[in-house]
């Protein structure tokens, strides 16, 4: 279990601390892996078996959601429309017309923003407040164990503790969709996790219901993924087709 254990904190520092999207659905891959092997050693190999299934489901989701999209979208900058008019030498005019220009920025709200901005996105930033969290989900395992019982208990306690709390952590700093919906599955897996212990039972109800849950989730984050791309840009060939035209 220890074994497994490291691994789950392995998965745990990928899902999280990782700006790299397809990186980071391999940590959450590994800790469906990880916490379906925990919880078939300690609530019965029905429950870990439909953590494999549903954690295979939710990754298949969420990678057909992120295929071809970068892990940050800079805002497409503007070109002038040159219209293909004859030049002013030969008697016509040359027709440019100048983008739109957007209102320009509050200085004051940028220089807010911007420490913030520069620390939550500093990679030693997370891995430094990781392994803080992960030192707090130690704490709080010894002294207040809420669930498992016998040796196994402490592991079991600081399990779920890092799952809850280093999801909340990923849910709190970002804006990404994908590390958001990544923490928000982290917390509810802690949860499950926890309560799949404590009760120790497997009922096929309270199974089906968790893992639709996990399945809607896994929906909603791919479709906020798609829509936080926007529409494809236009490529060079239709672009010179429309001059054409």
């Amino acid at each position: 279990m220890v074994i497994t254990l490291a691994f789950l904190i392995l998965a745990i520092v990928l899902a999280t601390a990782s700006y790299n999207r397809p990186v980071a659905l391999v940590g959450l891959g590994l800790h469906y892996v990880a916490t379906g092997v925990l919880l078939g050693e300690a609530a019965g190999i029905q429950i870990g078996l439909e953590r494999f299934v549903v954690g295979a489901v939710v990754c298949a989701a969420i990678w057909l959601a992120i295929a071809g999209v970068p892990v940050l979208k800079a805002p497409r900058r503007l070109k002038p429309i040159v219209r293909a008019n004859p030049a002013p030498g030969a008697g016509g005019t040359s027709d440019i017309q100048a983008p739109p220009t957007a209102p320009p920025p509050d200085p004051d709200q940028e220089a807010a923003e911007q420490p913030r901005q520069e620390l939550a996105t500093t990679p030693f930033f997370r891995l430094a407040t990781i392994a803080l969290c992960l030192i707090g989900a130690v704490g709080l395992a010894q002294n207040y164990p809420l669930a498992g019982s016998g040796e196994q208990a402490p592991l079991l306690n600081f399990a779920w503790y890092s799952l809850v709390i280093a999801g909340a952590f990923a849910t709190a700093i970002t804006r990404d969709p994908l590390a958001l919906g990544i923490g928000l599955l982290l917390v509810f897996s802690g949860t499950e996790f926890a309560y799949a212990v404590w009760t120790a039972a497997t009922k096929p109800n309270l199974l089906a219901v968790l893992a639709a849950i996990h399945l809607v989730l896994a929906l909603l984050i791919s479709y906020l993924v798609r829509a936080s791309v926007g529409p494809p840009e236009a490529s060079p060939e239709a672009d010179k087709m429309g001059d054409a035209r």
